[in-house]
């Protein structure tokens, strides 16, 4: 739930933490702006880099960035843009907004058309949780903060037995990607659906499960939330670099060494890209991607929704 920090929309704004982008529905007018609520925001001028249009190698390896179709866990990026999009509408109709991105999501697997171009099919299938982050977020973080220490460990048990119902039933790991529709996941429509609706719940609960768990105080893990959008992103690097060896560090030690040596390079990687200075790239540039994509959107919203006097 990356948008559990959004303000409540009580205020005529719905602020977007991950892109720093603010969004005013007040007196049914739609204005977006930079927030300088923890850092000032530069506004670049001109067109999205032409870079972003172009194949580009990465770290030598067969790999490569495309606006069209998101590398890896670049799709996240695009699909806030189109998640951001859709924050003046869910802030006017957050009930209705709820029960449709649920709605959507757990039928989207039914239209092959829907797939990995523009992460289409991944923004649909994970809407949900960022339309609750954006409706309720604070209510669920007040909520998980007093949950009993029983149902906490109630949470967690369920949970386990849910994890454990999946890994013997075989589940495909596909349907944890959001990227493919049930016929490529070998499932009927109406099972498709039931088994997708289940996911979102299981997902849902773990979701609050985990948040019960968090530390209420601002230190460390408070720290690294705020910033886990560029540990998220940055870290794939880590990953595609050090792929090609792994066998061989596998070949030339135990299972045990391996593993410290793993949780080493994780503390390491989220010790660096938890600096402020990846926060601030990712910041600007998701936000740049937005204010890009915004502007025919911001029009056409003025168009419809503000009455003419």
């Amino acid at each position: 739930m990356g948008s559990s920090n959004h303000q409540t929309p009580a205020d005529g704004h719905l602020y977007v933490p991950y892109a720093g982008v603010r969004f005013s529905c007040r007196n049914h007018r739609l204005v977006h702006a930079a927030s300088s609520a923890n850092w000032r925001v530069p506004r670049p001028a001109g067109r999205i880099p032409d870079a972003l249009f172009f194949a580009v190698p990465l770290l030598g390896l067969e790999r490569t960035f495309s606006l069209v179709r998101p590398f890896w866990i670049l799709w996240f990026l695009l699909a806030m843009c189109w998640w951001q999009l859709l924050t003046p509408l869910i802030s006017k109709f957050p009930k209705t907004s709820v029960g449709l991105s649920f709605l959507i999501a757990s039928m989207s697997g039914i239209f092959e058309s829907i797939g990995y171009d523009f992460t289409f099919s991944r923004a649909v299938v994970f809407l949900p949780f960022f339309v609750v982050g954006a409706t309720h977020g604070q209510v669920i973080l007040r909520t998980a903060g007093r949950i009993a220490v029983q149902w906490k460990i109630a949470g967690v048990v369920a949970l386990a037995g849910a994890w454990l119902y999946l890994y013997y039933r075989d589940t495909r790991p596909g349907w944890l990607y959001g990227s493919f529709s049930f016929e490529r996941l070998d499932t009927q429509d109406p099972q498709g659906v039931l088994f997708r609706i289940g996911l979102l719940f299981i997902a849902s609960a773990a979701i609050f499960v985990f948040l019960s768990l968090m530390p209420d105080k601002d230190g460390m893990p408070a720290m690294l939330g705020r910033r886990s959008l560029a540990i998220y992103l940055m870290h794939g690097f880590v990953v595609l670099a050090i792929t090609p060896y792994l066998p061989l560090i596998l070949d030339q030690t135990n299972s045990i060494v391996a593993f410290v040596a793993a949780v080493l390079l994780t503390v390491l990687t989220v010790a660096l890209f938890a600096l402020p200075v990846f926060d601030q790239l990712i910041r600007w540039f998701s936000q740049f991607i937005v204010r890009q994509i915004s502007k025919p959107v911001v029009l056409a919203y003025q168009r419809l929704w503000v009455p003419r006097n």
